[in-house]
């Protein structure tokens, strides 16, 4: 069955860059790796995260389009705040979130943008804070690899608000591979 399966993904990869290289790039799809660095209070729980995450582009003009994104992070707790937990023999592990935005992209010019995201960061571990109403602005840089393909890295800040006074805050690093469809 694993084999059926990732020979159906290898054909479908493959069917779909080579339809990718085909058609209008009025849809880009990216995908990459991500890297999260606490700020502020956060980083008294949390140390790095990192993940990957999945974005979807819908082009409305050359300087404009629509975002939509989606990722796997884990958020790798501090050392120190571990170490006072084993004390009390309490084991504390790093956290999964799956992150889910929507936003806009403007192009400042060809190859440099400014980007800014809302939606929420979902959490199954209750111990994790739960949901959380996340936001994100930043820049970044896009650089062409052939005519349907290029190489995305962007900088920003995110924020997760799990209420009014309880907010995780991080700057992120993306780097993604994306392709018009």
């Amino acid at each position: 069955m694993k084999k059926i399966l990732l020979s159906f993904s290898l054909i479908a990869g493959l069917t779909l860059s080579v339809f990718a290289q085909q058609q209008n790039q009025k849809i880009k799809v990216g995908i990459g790796g991500e890297f999260l660095y606490a700020l502020g209070s956060t980083a008294e729980f949390y140390n790095l995260g990192y993940g990957v995450s999945a974005q979807g582009e819908y082009l409305f003009s050359p300087k404009l389009s629509a975002t939509l994104s989606g990722g796997y992070m884990v958020l790798t707790i501090n050392k120190l705040f571990k170490e006072i937990y084993e004390e009390w023999d309490v084991k504390i592990d790093s956290k999964t979130f799956y992150p889910v935005k929507a936003g806009l992209k403007y192009n400042l010019n060809k190859t440099f943008y400014a980007a800014a995201e809302a939606g929420a960061s979902i959490s199954k571990d209750k111990t994790a804070r739960g949901n959380s109403f996340a936001y994100a602005g930043g820049l970044g840089s896009s650089f062409e690899v052939s005519s349907k393909a290029s190489l995305d890295f962007g900088l920003r800040y995110e924020e997760w608000a799990v209420s009014a006074k309880d907010r995780l805050s991080f700057i992120g690093f993306r780097a993604a591979y994306s392709f018009g469809l």
